[in-house]
């Protein structure tokens, strides 16, 4: 929660020192990842059913304005789809149920340059999950989630950028509404690509 916290405070001083920097400081890139996606959930329930690691893929456009020297503030839409194998309950002879998640992605991060083309990025996404809605088998993931990650940040062309970051984070851990006595959450951790153009 204190991550949250401080991410959601370096997101408003990002926003207060927006009309600060030239207005030409955009960059517009499309996006694509595959992931590793692990389905968790911080009350464990020795016995009980659970769900294989899955896989996933996200693509989207995204927005990027630079703020400060060395920082960007981040934001776009993009689509995440998951498939994972639900194992019911020991002892119980139900079959296993192949379940997939579809979320609608904004996120709203920082991103900090270390060196002309490294950089840290940190920050919120807000998800809405359009499948799956009553939560059976996976809790549904709309809510607020946190991710972190690490980039190279490549320049191909004079304006043209090709960039590789590998993320981890947590989808719905403030999930819209608790649809049990239990929330589960993903933890996703892959690689993004993406390409763009600097205006």
């Amino acid at each position: 929660m204190r991550i949250l916290k401080l991410t959601f405070i370096l997101c408003l001083l990002s926003f207060a020192s927006f009309s600060q920097v030239d207005s030409k400081r955009n960059q517009i890139d499309i996006s694509g990842s595959y992931f590793k996606n692990d389905v968790s959930r911080f009350t464990i329930i020795i016995g009980g059913a659970s769900a294989d690691d899955g896989m996933g893929y996200c693509f989207g456009i995204n927005y990027s304005r630079k703020i400060a020297n060395k920082s960007w503030i981040n934001t776009g839409i993009g689509y995440l789809k998951t498939s994972n194998d639900f194992i019911p309950s020991i002892g119980l002879s139900y079959p296993i149920v192949n379940i997939e998640s579809k979320l609608l992605r904004i996120p709203v991060k920082i991103r900090y340059d270390i060196i002309k083309w490294f950089y840290i990025k940190t920050g919120l996404s807000f998800d809405y999950q359009f499948n799956n809605k009553s939560g059976m088998y996976i809790s549904n993931q709309s809510g607020i989630g946190y991710s972190a990650s690490i980039g190279i940040n490549l320049n191909l062309f004079e304006l043209i950028y090709f960039n590789i970051e590998p993320e981890i984070g947590f989808t719905s851990l403030i999930p819209l509404n608790f649809e049990r006595y239990y929330q589960q959450h993903f933890l996703i951790s892959g690689v993004n690509f993406s390409i763009g153009i600097r205006l």
